[in-house]
């Protein structure tokens, strides 16, 4: 029996450059937005909150959550749970995220 942790089944999520602000499928149709989302403006799907680490951490398959919700819903805090997978947490700076705010608006 070895000390090593044991990585978590933790799904991340690296945002692509830019992404359609929404896709909707109809009748077998799929209808994008023409409006396109930046990677570094992504909301948290359970409380709307900015998340600002890269890569984003999923809940329940393909929720984003912020810090605050995976903790109260995992019990755990990104952090640890990052350091159990090998995964590097980044942020953007705060000029990019400014920048990304005041594009979408």
């Amino acid at each position: 029996m070895t000390n090593q942790q044991q990585p978590t089944k933790q799904q991340w999520w690296t945002p692509p450059k830019n992404r359609a602000a929404y896709v909707m499928h109809v009748d077998g149709y799929e209808v994008r937005s023409d409006f396109q989302i930046p990677d570094t403006f992504v909301l948290c799907d359970l409380c709307n909150s900015m998340i600002l680490i890269r890569p984003v951490p999923l809940l329940y398959g393909d929720y984003a959550a912020c810090p605050t919700c995976f903790q109260s819903q995992m019990g755990l805090s990104v952090e640890d749970v990052a350091q159990k997978d090998g995964i590097n947490l980044t942020s953007p700076s705060e000029d990019v995220v400014a920048t990304a705010e005041e594009g979408i608006r």
